[in-house]
This record gives structure tokens, sequence and C-alpha cells, in this order.
């Protein structure tokens, strides 16, 4: 790991045994890039003189979603708006019904643990209704399927046994990019790389998977 000062903003830069170089934007927030070992430092320089602007606006994003919740708050997810109605309790408890999010809530439990909570029980209502709906039209299908959190993915598959992890991530995302990594990874039980055959069935079973990838990665 080395702390690099490009064009004013400190990235962590990672090397490691990949091929490609990666731009990640965590909380905080803080930059860190991911490139192949042998990647030179004026390559990492060039990439970030040319995607300074998308860095910096996910920074400022980054800085404006970062907030407290509380009682009564409004929140966006899965491209809705959710009221949060918070009580507190001795023991963690998530219910949504008419686009409330009713959240008891212990002392002990932190903000990004509350919010990691109501993502997962948000998904544990709308994926069954997506899965089963994709898994019909295209005839593909998985084993299982689990939500967990995953940082640097939305979701994998195992090509071997067909069973699927979605990460909690999704629930911030609308429901068309849900959709579309559902049938990413669904695609991926039948394909396990991301060539032309792969790209091929994306393109039958939904002809703007570009545009959804490209809005679930703004």
């Amino acid at each position: 790991m080395t702390i690099r000062n490009i064009n004013g903003i400190d990235i962590d830069v990672q090397r490691n045994d990949i091929k490609n170089i990666h731009i990640h934007i965590k909380d905080g927030p803080k930059v860190i890039i991911t490139a192949p070992r042998r990647c030179s430092d004026a390559v990492i320089d060039d990439l970030v003189k040319k995607r300074f602007d998308w860095i910096t606006q996910t920074m400022e994003r980054k800085c404006m979603t970062k907030q407290h919740l509380i009682d009564g708050q409004s929140i966006e997810l899965i491209g809705k708006g959710f009221q949060l109605n918070i009580v507190p309790s001795k023991k963690m408890s998530i219910t949504i019904e008419d686009g409330v999010i009713n959240v008891g809530r212990p002392e002990s439990i932190d903000e990004e643990s509350m919010m990691r909570e109501i993502h997962r029980e948000l998904l544990r209502k709308v994926l069954p209704s997506i899965i089963e709906r994709i898994e019909s039209s295209t005839g593909l299908s998985c084993s299982s399927w689990q939500i967990r959190h995953m940082t640097s993915r939305w979701g994998t598959c195992n090509t071997k046994t067909k069973k699927m992890w979605l990460s909690t991530n999704l629930a911030k995302r609308p429901i068309e990019c849900i959709e579309y990594v559902v049938l990413h990874e669904l695609v991926h039980t039948v394909v396990p790389n991301h060539g032309p055959d792969f790209k091929a069935l994306l393109n039958k079973y939904m002809p703007d998977w570009k545009r959804r990838k490209e809005l679930l990665n703004s």
C-alpha cells in the first residue's frame, strides 16, 4: 500500500496480482486504486487525470450522502422514498410497510449497522419476485441465493453450485439496476466468463443492460 498525492488528492495505491486498474471511492471519502504489480506510477497518474472530474464528483456525492439517521427522516432506497420511524428498543427489529421503515434500535447498534440491516430487510422483500420473474422469463435458475454485505461486488455466483449472493448495497440502487445484477449472475450459471456468449445472453434477455449497468455504477 502506498499513499500518493495526485492532482491534490491523496490516493491509496494498492498493487496486486490483477490484470486491470480499478478506481474505488470509499466512504470518508477515500480513493483507492488497485493496479497490476508492474503498473507504473505514470500510468496511474494519467488515469487519475483522465478520470479526475468523475473522482471529485463521486467524492462530493459521498460527502453529501453521509448523514445522521434520525426519526422521521426521509431516505431513498430501491429508487423510492421511505420515511424512517426509529424507536429505542432492547432488540433490533425492522418492518417495512406503506413507505415507512419502522426500526427498533438498541443503543449498541451504530448507524452503519442499522442501515445495513435496513438494506437487508428491504432486499428480502423485493428480491424473491425479481428473481422468480427473471428465472421464469429466461429459463435460467440458481440453486439458492443469499444476501450478504459486500463492498467490492454487487453480486457473485458459484458457477458449479449455481448459488448466488447479492450485496446489501443493492438497496441503494433502483429496481432496474437490481434486475440487471440478478440477470448478470443468473447468466453466470451457464456462462462462467464475460465473453461473447455471456454478452449475447444479456442482449437477448435485457437489451438495455448497458444503460442499467452504467446507472448501477454511477
